[in-house]
């Protein structure tokens, strides 16, 4: 396990990181989600590190074997929580609740390329919920498995993809 200062500087790196990526003006989604992910699990910390302190990614999570992991996450849809509970059987998914290509705008938009500033674009925008398969579906079919709708600001309430698509997140926040 590593120190909380060894998390706090391996995060300190990742945000250092994403700032050559907004300066000199990147469009590698592969490369931004890496960064973005990993900032996040070096943030939070504890079941989203694997001992030797690298993030673990939840790809395709087994909700039996990952289901510790899964709970620790912030924001589950309802039908997600019974199937990490066991109660029923499936896939489940980690989906970022603004999606990516949303992201990346909004973190490489800013005229501020400072830590700062992409840290605090992170932390206001920056979520991801845990969701069956099935309703990221419903997402893809709503149109907006990678995209916010047409009108969507940055300020406004993003989980109105979810209400969309009709997935009740558990403890409904922001609905």
């Amino acid at each position: 396990m590593i120190s909380d200062q060894e998390r706090q500087r391996r995060k300190h790196v990742c945000l250092l990181h994403l700032k050559i990526y907004v300066e000199h003006q990147e469009h590698d989604t592969h490369l931004f989600r890496n960064l973005v992910d990993s900032w996040y699990a070096y943030d939070r910390g504890g079941p989203l590190l694997h001992k030797s302190g690298r993030p673990k990614w939840l790809n395709n999570p087994d909700p039996a074997k990952k289901g510790d992991m899964l709970r620790f996450m912030t924001y589950k849809s309802v039908e997600a929580m019974k199937r990490i509970n066991g109660d029923v059987p499936g896939r489940v998914v980690k989906d970022h609740v603004i999606p990516l290509s949303r992201l990346e705008k909004i973190v490489c938009e800013n005229p501020d390329a400072s830590i700062e500033a992409i840290e605090e674009a992170l932390r206001r925008c920056y979520r991801v919920a845990i969701i069956t398969k099935e309703e990221h579906d419903r997402l893809s079919g709503e149109g907006h498995r990678t995209m916010m709708p047409g009108n969507w600001k940055n300020a406004d309430n993003p989980f109105v993809r979810y209400h969309a698509a009709d997935i009740q997140l558990h403890g409904d926040p922001a609905l």
